[in-house]
């Protein structure tokens, strides 16, 4: 049985897998449309930032993803990822990862840490 781990921000690695997160959602772009030639269907995608007390990271959402993250969403977030997207990290949702509204506060968020900042070889 595959076993995650809950986690800030902070503590996410290039190698990062199966970890939940807490995480308030502070900025996103407009969602794009196109179509894939490899999958034949067309697809959206949306990039966000999302933080907690620990810091910052950037977020792709995609398809029906896309519709249910907003601007000052708290959101658990389960069986996670994070991938190396031009030698900077971003955090992605699993195949069999879940997501959910949550009422908890996010009060504080360490901006100053941004964790998409650094840049990693791939």
């Amino acid at each position: 049985m595959r076993e995650f781990t809950d986690v800030k921000i902070s503590q996410l690695t290039p190698e990062s897998r199966n970890v939940n997160l807490v995480v308030k959602v502070l900025e996103r772009s407009e969602a794009r449309e196109f179509y894939s030639q490899r999958s034949r269907r067309h697809l959206r995608v949306c990039n966000i930032t999302v933080g907690d007390e620990s810091g910052i990271i950037k977020m792709t959402l995609w398809n029906e993803q896309v519709n249910d993250f907003h601007v000052g969403d708290i959101v658990k977030i389960t069986n996670a990822y994070t991938v190396l997207f031009k030698g900077h990290m971003k955090l992605q949702i699993g195949k069999n990862g879940n997501y959910k509204t949550i009422s908890r506060e996010i009060t504080k968020v360490n901006l100053s840490n941004d964790m998409s900042e650094a840049t990693y070889q791939e």
